[in-house]
């Protein structure tokens, strides 16, 4: 292992462990180093995000894409780091050039699915995720992106269905549960609310 990845797996370590600080050396280190280093910009993004120094990581991560133009890593991590700010119309610009330069990438249309989904372009984003399945039907981002899509349109049961494929694959994801609970929760709360059906036999108003 030679000293960048000693260090990125230093940062790493630090920022599991909720040592931003510390974390930001070793990924600052490795920049120096190499300066185009797309995980020494991305980790030290995280470790900025972590800080609470937005506008720095937003600056490291697009530095990435100008040492990196032709990387489709560097457009991801942006695309991501937009995500996470809700900046849906510029993570979908950073995912869509991530799959100009690296088709076909069941992850980079999770992205582009996800960008869609937060600008309200439900059925595009449906096709991300569907196209994203026929290249990988083990992906649970996708899938879980679909049964967002289906709780959109009010499709509480097929929405449901998804959840629980994405438990099969990974049995311990919290966030399927959560979703699972709370969709059940509102069709109990749906059947409540509505009104008893009128009696047989009853008089009409």
């Amino acid at each position: 292992m030679d000293q960048i990845e000693k260090r990125i797996k230093k940062g790493v370590e630090y920022l599991n462990n909720g040592k931003p600080k510390r974390a930001l050396y070793q990924f600052k280190k490795v920049i120096e180093i190499d300066p185009k280093n797309i995980d020494g910009h991305a980790g030290a993004a995280m470790a900025y995000t972590a800080l609470e120094q937005i506008s720095d990581a937003e600056n490291c991560l697009k530095k990435a894409t100008e040492l990196n133009p032709d990387d489709s890593r560097a457009w991801y991590n942006l695309g991501s780091f937009y995500i996470s700010q809700k900046c849906f119309g510029e993570a979908l610009e950073c995912f869509n050039k991530s799959n100009q330069l690296k088709p076909n990438d069941s992850v980079i249309l999770v992205g582009i699915g996800s960008a869609l989904v937060g600008l309200n372009r439900y059925d595009e984003a449906m096709e991300c995720f569907d196209q994203a399945l026929s290249i990988d039907d083990k992906n649970v981002q996708a899938i879980l992106g679909k049964g967002l899509v289906l709780i959109m349109a009010d499709k509480y049961d097929e929405s449901i269905k998804y959840f629980e494929r994405a438990l099969e694959i990974e049995p311990d994801l919290v966030s399927a549960k959560a979703i699972i609970k709370m969709v059940q929760n509102a069709k109990a709360t749906e059947r409540e609310s509505q009104p008893p059906p009128a009696e047989a036999g009853g008089l009409k108003e």
